[in-house]
């Protein structure tokens, strides 16, 4: 069935990230499904990039998603999660503490049942020292654990990924990542990262209707030059 959604119902999505030591890749999925009775839309932006050092995206419940990132984006029922008119200077560990104080206050709604929450997100950036992929969970459908916890790349492995979204769609990313790169033997290229995704979301999309195959990216390239580091 497939019509407007008059009225939030639970939602899912599909959000990966993978960082390694010079880039940082997130992408969205762009379908809005009501877990109640069905019905769908899709061209729905999951995915911000706040800055040249910050990105997140959004999974579970939007309007949650919204009170936890209020400030750094603004939020269309259609249209999805957009960018502010003016660009946010704002330094990523400054970012996420903000982010952690709103998400604890949260969490103890969530767990006094104050409030119900479902919220499966992802902030990914440059710490100021590596890049590195936060997940932020409550009252997940799919079973995630609730808690805000950190991830970064093991210094022996080429990349880490995480993926909010279904089990399979995760065992499907670490397949294809990890047959192009020991292919290659060589540091993928975003190109190459942007390619596993979207082939997650081809297959993943023929058994999971609440994703389709429509794609949003953004992503934050550590760049060298002259003894300086920028990012871009």
């Amino acid at each position: 069935m497939k019509n407007n959604i008059n009225g939030w119902g639970i939602i899912m999505s599909i959000i990966q990230a993978v960082i390694t030591d010079k880039i940082c890749v997130i992408s969205g999925d762009s379908r809005v499904t009501n877990i109640q009775n069905g019905a769908y839309f899709s061209n729905f932006n999951k995915i911000i990039k706040l800055n040249n050092q910050i990105m997140f995206g959004v999974s579970g419940n939007p309007l949650d998603s919204f009170k936890l990132f209020k400030g750094y984006c603004r939020y269309h029922v259609k249209k999805g999660f957009q960018n502010t008119d003016d660009s946010i200077d704002i330094l990523y560990n400054d970012f996420v503490n903000i982010i952690s104080n709103k998400f604890s206050e949260m969490y103890d709604e969530h767990k006094t049942n104050k409030k119900r929450y479902n919220i499966e997100d992802i902030i990914c950036g440059f710490n100021g020292n590596e890049f590195e992929i936060i997940t932020l969970s409550l009252g997940s459908i799919i079973g995630l654990p609730d808690g805000m916890v950190k991830v970064h790349k093991k210094k022996d492995f080429p990349y880490k990924a995480v993926i909010a979204g279904l089990q399979e769609h995760k065992d499907k990313f670490q397949i294809l990542a990890q047959n192009q790169y020991f292919k290659n033997k060589e540091q993928l290229t975003i190109r190459q990262w942007k390619n596993i995704m979207q082939e997650v979301v081809n297959d993943g999309s023929k058994f999971d209707n609440t994703i389709d195959n429509n794609l949003n990216f953004e992503t934050i390239r550590k760049i060298e030059k002259n003894g300086n580091i920028l990012f871009r």
